[in-house]
């Protein structure tokens, strides 16, 4: 009875942990309707990435088609690839989207969690990969991109190792303008000369938000038609970083604040008062001064007193004749009246009336 007893006992505790460890693991369920794989997240597996602004940046939340069979891409990611053309066959075919399910392929290809990204084509080329808009980003922003990319690029089927790679090169990318064309020139692209045979290489990327919309795009590009080309992508991060050095504005400020001081300059206008020559200007009041030398030349001016002797000049020639009249007897008195003579005759002529 007792060995009964523990039997059932021990029936009902397995009872209850066994949907405990079945929890653990995510759900994969495929949708009948559209052909969608959804995963239900556990918390176990998830994007190691504080801030990622990306929808299923870790491809744990599903897949769906995407108008074929061929085309399964993670959910929130669009596929984008470069159209080839029929004059050169096996350059830029349009590869196949795949989940890559670490429970079914091991999780060699895999970065972390349960699922990758995966596009391929065989005996081809391509340049192709997928993107994502993401909204609600300041003007400004500063933008650090990153992602785990695995690459398989060999003709040989051996999944271990590349040793005939056809030299396919790994870029992911950033529109700051927010468009979808992958063309676009407005992309900032990670360097070009990336690879990642055989094991997990991340790639980061910086850019900033020139719009509110910024584009994420991961690409893959191989140069030859190898028979595998196959490039596997997890664990996506965008972060956005906004600036929060806005008190930058009050540190230039102070800025004005240096002119006031440099200001000294109006101090160095006290040259005018340097200007003393105002002062020398007075030596020019002396020469005014000077000119009281004029008042003293007409002190001088006796010469009207000095023009009363040519008036006594007749009287003195008078004198003079009646002098030597008198000192030469009667030839000075002939001389003497002949000369009164003429005076009379000469006062006569000017009281003639003229006419």
């Amino acid at each position: 009875m007792r060995t009964l007893r523990l039997t059932l006992l021990s029936l009902f505790i397995g009872f209850l942990i066994t949907p405990l460890t079945v929890s653990a693991a995510p759900e994969v369920v495929r949708s009948e309707t559209n052909s969608s794989l959804n995963v239900v997240p556990s918390n176990l597996l998830q994007n190691a990435c504080p801030g990622n602004r990306l929808v299923n940046g870790g491809f744990e939340g599903g897949f769906s088609d995407r108008g074929s069979g061929e085309i399964s891409v993670a959910e929130g990611w669009h596929p984008w690839f470069k159209p080839g053309s029929e004059e050169f066959p096996g350059l830029n075919y349009r590869p196949e989207y795949k989940p890559e399910d670490a429970q079914v392929h091991s999780d060699r290809r895999v970065h972390s969690g349960r699922f990758a990204q995966k596009w391929f084509t065989t005996f081809s080329t391509h340049t192709a990969g997928i993107l994502q808009q993401v909204s609600g980003i300041p003007v400004g922003t500063r933008l650090n991109l990153s992602a785990w990319v695995q690459v398989w690029s060999d003709d040989t089927d051996d999944p271990n190792k590349s040793d005939v790679p056809g030299n396919y090169r790994v870029f992911i990318g950033i529109d700051p303008f927010g468009g979808t064309d992958w063309n676009s020139d407005n992309i900032v692209w990670s360097d070009p000369n990336m690879f990642a045979y055989d094991a997990h290489k991340q790639l980061t990327l910086s850019s900033t938000a020139r719009n509110n919309v910024v584009t994420v795009f991961l690409k893959g590009v191989p140069e030859f038609p190898v028979k595998h080309n196959d490039s596997y992508w997890d664990d996506v991060c965008l972060q956005a970083i906004v600036p929060t050095n806005t008190p930058a504005p009050p540190t230039s400020t102070p800025i004005p604040t240096d002119t006031p001081t440099i200001t000294p300059t109006p101090t160095d206008t006290l040259t005018p008062t340097s200007s003393v020559t105002p002062t020398n200007t007075a030596t020019l009041t002396r020469t005014p001064t000077n000119t009281l030398t004029p008042t003293h030349t007409l002190t001088v001016t006796p010469l009207p007193t000095a023009t009363i002797t040519p008036t006594p000049t007749p009287p003195s020639t008078l004198d003079h004749l009646t002098n030597q009249a008198t000192n030469n007897g009667t030839s000075g008195l002939v001389l003497l009246l002949g000369t009164a003579g003429v005076f009379i005759l000469l006062y006569a002529a000017s009281l003639r009336p003229r006419g």
